[in-house]
């Protein structure tokens, strides 16, 4: 089996005064080290220092399926009352 290669995605999300979530990928990274250190980079610029808790850091394994391995159904579908 071969070594795992993981990523390091950072963002910086927030939620809006109308309850929607705003989300801005700002990049990707070989660790969770060199994550943080552009967190602390973008920590300071406008915008983002106003919100400096909002950085968020997602690990990924790459060459993975993580999501929606089974297919998908949209909002309108899953609403719909059965027949």
């Amino acid at each position: 089996m071969s070594e795992e290669t993981k990523v390091y995605r950072l963002y910086h999300e927030y939620e809006l005064d109308d309850g929607e979530t705003e989300s801005k990928g700002l990049g990707s990274y070989s660790s969770r080290e060199n994550a943080q250190e552009a967190i602390n980079r973008y920590r300071i610029l406008p915008g983002f220092r106003e919100r400096p808790d909002s950085f968020v850091i997602y690990e990924s394994v790459l060459d993975r399926d993580e999501a929606w391995t089974e297919g998908y159904i949209t909002w309108e579908e899953a609403l719909k009352p059965p027949n």
